[in-house]
């Protein structure tokens, strides 16, 4: 009986599909020379060049294809947001300290998708939050078995949702809690040695 291997196709790498990390470093540098020769002649800054924007598109493009991401209904939105992030902090690239602009912008995108599922979760819970107080009021109770909604599957699932999402704030309260306890703890000492030196 033979065994059979599934083995990877070989590629040279991921981004060659759809950007050249080379030529888009080179394009940076190019720009930022002549931003900084528009600067010393006190000119208007240039537009960001048309490789770059194209190249920010695509990376936000392929990376809401991310299994991470690629299942919400709103990708279309995250994929915007992560444009708007990366033509913000186009600029802050150190062209002189790192030489791979694809994973700079990446991780931008990252965040940008990490913010807008956290921003559409907190709309949810503020509707689901509003639905269930308006379930809860006493007219609510005295609603009959066929119309009362607090025996739906679906309540049940919104129960769920603000309990979770509840508990994911506790959560982000507690550990805020307990890094500003060790930053005050770290002060504290801090200051002892220099009262003691």
């Amino acid at each position: 009986m033979t065994k059979i291997i599934n083995k990877k196709p070989e590629r040279d790498s991921i981004e060659s599909d759809y950007i050249d990390k080379q030529e888009f470093y080179e394009v940076i540098v190019g720009y930022k020379e002549a931003c900084t020769k528009a600067e010393l002649e006190s000119a208007e800054k240039p537009p960001i060049p048309e490789y770059c924007g194209k190249a920010i598109m695509d990376i936000a493009e392929h990376y809401s294809w991310n299994r991470k991401f690629m299942g919400y209904s709103y990708r279309d939105v995250m994929v915007s947001d992560a444009i708007m992030d990366c033509i913000k902090y186009f600029d802050n690239f150190n062209e002189k300290k790192y030489k791979n602009p694809l994973a700079y912008f990446t991780r931008i995108c990252h965040f940008a998708f990490i913010n807008r599922i956290n921003l559409e979760e907190e709309v949810r819970y503020s509707m689901y939050k509003s639905f269930d107080m308006t379930l809860n009021t006493e007219d609510a109770f005295m609603l009959d078995d066929e119309t009362n909604l607090i025996n739906n599957p679906v309540y049940e699932q919104i129960q769920e949702f603000i309990q979770k999402f509840e508990d994911k704030m506790e959560r982000r309260k507690q550990k805020k809690k307990e890094r500003m306890r060790k930053k005050r703890e770290e002060d504290r000492l801090a200051k002892e040695n220099e009262q003691n030196e």
